[in-house]
């Protein structure tokens, strides 16, 4: 083989083995590498001994440079850009309302409690202490609820004793209407009596508390009987005698006690003089025939003559007690601030005088003169003896008595008349006082009144 013939086969096979490798350059990067095999693409080694044909004559290639087998550099493919993950978004959950509980409401500052209108009287501490519901029923009471004043005072004490000593006192008298309303002086009079009265004589408070004429109201004269009543059996050391409460007992269940009237009060008071004498004489007074059998209106007039004739002519009381011989003469009268009074003249002789006329007048004038209701609606005028020996007449609360010869029709005493009783009609207002408050301011006082002519 010439030389030219070996150098066409070594360009050949040169240009064989660059065109392989550029295309072995540009194969794409394989995912994962693979295990290196031999190529298949090399001649096989021809024996030297054998020399095949040359090869037709080809045109001589121009050969091209051939480029620097440089790899091309790596296309950058950018890092992929780190996204961070979106933090999650909480999503916000609505507020719930919130139910407010109960407002608190703060205790305000302790106001101090009024005291309580009865806190201050006596006993009134123990019973707030120790009868509360006892105390409730009386602090409710409109007369004590406003405040208790002078007026008020010893009712309210009298109720507050009877809630803790006589409890069925206390609740017979809260059932009294007039109890609950306004209380007036004679009411206080008959609340304190029957406090005291439960105190010597219960039975006997509990006969005044069922009487007709207690239910309603108590007027002055209803006050003066439930009182004396209570003097009767009062003692000093508190014992009462059981003789003595059983007179007063039968008293209050005489018919002339069904109602009470001027009279009737006049009577009671004068009974209870009678037993100041001794008890004794008013029992052998009240067994007498005339009274034994229970004391009626009329009589009642009679006595309530009783207990001052006693005292100073102790004779006249059997006299009145006869009846022969006794005189009345009566008149009612329509006062503009009294209403209706009774006018008694009672005498021991026969005979009719210008002396009723005289006191009606008197008493008229009086009313006016001072201004003021009488305080009783009953008034006696009794002509006797039975009065001091140094006295021409005397104002017992229970009648007026004069001395015989203020009742004749003539003589040197007729002028002193009326001056005497207006005298004596006078202290129906003024009494209880100092002696000279009642006596020598009276003189003046019954002058002016005195409007005869």
């Amino acid at each position: 083989m010439t030389t030219q013939e070996i150098f066409a086969v070594l360009l050949t096979a040169a240009a064989s083995i660059i065109i392989s490798g550029a295309a072995a350059c540009t194969a794409p990067e394989p995912l994962m590498p693979t295990a290196t095999s031999p190529p298949t693409d090399m001649p096989s080694p021809t024996s030297t001994s054998t020399v095949a044909p040359p090869p037709t004559p080809m045109a001589t290639a121009t050969l091209e440079p051939t480029p620097t087998s440089t790899s091309p550099p790596p296309t950058y493919t950018p890092a992929p850009t780190f996204t961070p993950k979106p933090l999650r978004t909480a999503t916000l959950q609505p507020t719930p309302t919130r139910t407010p509980g109960p407002t608190f409401t703060p205790r305000p500052n302790s106001t101090p409690r009024p005291p309580s209108p009865i806190a201050g009287l006596e006993n009134g501490g123990w019973l707030e202490q120790n009868k509360r519901a006892r105390a409730a029923e009386i602090r409710e009471l409109p007369w004590v609820a406003d405040g208790v004043d002078d007026a008020d005072r010893t009712a309210a004490e009298a109720l507050i004793a009877c809630a803790r000593w006589y409890p069925d006192v206390f609740s017979a008298l809260l059932q009294k209407p007039w109890v609950g309303d306004s209380i007036t002086a004679g009411e206080t009079v008959a609340i304190n009596r029957l406090r005291w009265t439960a105190r010597y004589a219960p039975e006997l408070a509990e006969l005044m508390l069922q009487k007709s004429w207690v239910q309603d109201g108590i007027t002055a004269d209803e006050a003066t009987v439930i009182e004396y009543l209570y003097w009767m059996v009062w003692t000093a050391d508190g014992t009462a005698e059981q003789v003595v409460v059983e007179a007063a007992n039968d008293i209050l269940a005489m018919p002339f006690l069904e109602s009470v009237e001027g009279a009737d009060a006049a009577a009671v008071r004068s009974l209870e003089k009678l037993g100041d004498n001794g008890t004794d004489v008013l029992l052998k007074i009240m067994s007498h025939p005339k009274l034994g059998d229970g004391i009626i209106d009329q009589e009642a007039k009679i006595v309530s003559l009783l207990g001052a004739t006693y005292t100073y002519r102790p004779e006249s009381v059997d006299f009145l007690l006869r009846g022969a011989g006794v005189y009345l003469e009566e008149r009612f009268i329509e006062l503009p601030l009294s209403g209706e009074v009774l006018l008694t003249v009672i005498r021991i002789r026969d005979q009719v005088t210008p002396n009723m006329d005289y006191l009606e007048h008197t008493v008229r004038t009086a009313e006016e003169f001072m201004r003021e209701p009488l305080p009783t609606n009953y008034v006696a005028w009794y002509f006797d003896d039975s009065i001091r020996a140094t006295a021409g007449g005397t104002n017992f609360g229970t009648h007026i008595t004069s001395k015989l010869h203020y009742d004749v029709e003539n003589g040197y005493s007729w002028k002193r008349v009326p001056f005497h009783i207006a005298h004596e009609v006078a202290h129906y207002y003024w009494t209880g006082n100092q002696r000279w408050v009642n006596e020598a301011g009276l003189c003046t006082k019954a002058r002016l009144i005195i409007r005869t002519g």
